[in-house]
């Protein structure tokens, strides 16, 4: 399926949009908060586009280290660095006459983005420990939950790569902007987890009504959550777990003396319910908090030098 599931006529709207940049050949920026499906749209773009028989290839730019990345986009050759045994293409190469999907974009280097600059003026690549260049034809589609124009003015985020990057833009809605689509995107998930499931009206009452922080995402784990608690595959209101952000800012574990107390209070509680669902893996917590890893890591240190 190249559409975004949703008869709401937001996204309707975006459907519409992803169909009309598909049918052009510039770089694209994806925006909007963690967990709202930007690679999907990513995806329905190139299923979309005349590059449709051609790669799809993805590279989270905030789950790579800094050494490793500019070898990930470009290759290496034999001998570069210990254990390169063999030549080795790079994700570039890899998407020749597809579309090079870069998420996390705003966690890019900045090192790394001037070699991605050279790259989108030239069309060439040059694998890393190699003096001869290479030429592919790749269509980039970055996305990011940051706000670039904010990185832009504190010179973390290179003005002439945003621009490069972003001839078209599109911005995905947050799920609490249509909250009519919970219903179909609910079931969409129940046949994803497994046949038989059904969803009650009561059940779907129940997930309108919750605040949506983590998206369609969070949605979709909601859904694997209420799945487990299902008496013979019946989803009901019963088996949807608490709402956690309604319940942490109308029940708080003490009485905060103040709004900066509260908000740290707050952010406490999303950091550890983000660690509890993500069994300790602070990558993969980071991302749900749509938040960097060292931001995350610097946070708790905090919290233990108190």
């Amino acid at each position: 399926m190249s559409n975004l599931i949703g008869a709401s006529d937001i996204m309707g709207r975006l459907n519409a949009r992803l169909e009309r940049l598909a049918a052009l050949e510039a770089n694209v920026l994806i925006e909007g908060e963690t967990g709202t499906g930007k690679e999907l749209a990513a995806r329905s773009i190139h299923a979309k586009s005349a590059r449709r028989k051609g790669p799809f290839v993805a590279l989270n730019c905030g789950a790579l280290p800094r050494t490793l990345l500019e070898s990930q986009l470009f290759g290496s050759a034999k001998g570069t660095f210990t254990g390169a045994s063999e030549d080795r293409r790079g994700l570039c190469e890899e998407a020749n006459s597809g579309i090079l999907f870069l998420d996390e974009i705003g966690e890019l280097p900045l090192e790394a983005q001037a070699a991605l600059l050279r790259f989108l003026d030239s069309g060439e690549i040059m694998r890393l420990g190699e003096n001869r260049s290479r030429r592919c034809d790749v269509r980039v589609i970055a996305a990011t939950n940051r706000k670039l124009q904010s990185m832009l003015e504190a010179g973390t985020f290179r003005q002439d790569l945003y621009y490069r990057l972003s001839v078209l833009k599109v911005s995905m809605p947050p799920l609490a902007s249509h909250i009519e689509d919970i219903g179909q995107l609910a079931r969409h998930f129940l046949c994803q987890i497994g046949p038989g499931y059904q969803l009650s009206d009561e059940a779907v009452d129940a997930l309108c009504h919750r605040q949506w922080p983590g998206n369609v995402r969070e949605l979709r784990n909601v859904m694997w959550q209420a799945a487990e608690m299902a008496e013979n595959h019946r989803i009901t209101a019963n088996c949807i777990p608490v709402d956690y952000w309604n319940s942490t800012l109308t029940s708080p574990t003490r009485q905060c003396t103040n709004m900066t107390e509260a908000i740290e209070q707050l952010q406490d509680k999303m950091i550890q319910q983000a660690l509890q669902e993500c069994k300790g893996n602070m990558c993969l917590a980071a991302k749900k908090l749509g938040i960097h890893r060292n931001t995350l890591r610097n946070l708790l240190q905090r919290k233990d030098a108190f």
